[in-house]
């Protein structure tokens, strides 16, 4: 007897159409895990150095990315409308914060005008659409957590490196669009 709640679904195997985006997502989730580990501390927008805006750029392509590889997801049918354009929009609103921050070489007092409602949108959106994907079968439960916890953390505990939880489902949905 086979136990269905640990196989993954038939639909779970789809491709993905174009998995660099999710890639560049996934790599700079990642990657920006593995710098907020390395250099522990709340981080400051003062662009002093290199390592300010590698941090910054990490970020604004991993908001960016995200969003065109939610953008895929929901046409390749991994994602639902309503969750997919809340993240969407939230994590757009934190994208253009943080591309002023990097021309203003501060972060803007505005900032949190786009950042609060930008996080909760994004963090109702993420634990959204893992249920909905997970319910629907378009993802293995695995996936799901990744996508669900990962999404909600990623930016609200970054400090701690949790981005790394939704880079690796980045790196998952990107590795669907290989050729087994």
């Amino acid at each position: 007897m086979t136990n269905t709640h640990l196989s993954a679904p038939e639909n779970t195997r789809r491709r993905t159409s174009n998995p660099a985006v999710p890639a560049v997502a996934g790599v700079a989730a990642v990657a920006l895990a593995i710098y907020q580990v390395a250099t522990p501390g709340s981080p400051q927008a003062s662009f002093d150095s290199v390592l300010d805006w590698l941090r910054e750029g990490l970020f604004l392509t991993y908001l960016l990315a995200s969003v065109g590889a939610l953008q895929l997801a929901l046409r390749d049918g991994l994602g639902a409308p309503v969750p997919t354009r809340m993240i969407q929009a939230g994590y757009s609103l934190i994208a253009v914060g943080a591309a002023a921050g990097m021309a203003l070489r501060d972060d803007p007092d505005w900032f949190f005008l786009l950042a609060g409602p930008g996080l909760l949108l994004s963090t109702i959106g993420f634990v959204w659409l893992a249920i909905s994907a997970v319910r629907r079968r378009a993802l293995p439960l695995w996936a799901g957590i990744l996508l669900g916890v990962g999404g909600a953390l990623a930016i609200i505990m970054a400090e701690v490196g949790t981005s790394v939880l939704i880079g690796a489902f980045w790196l998952y949905v990107a590795s669907r669009g290989r050729d087994d």
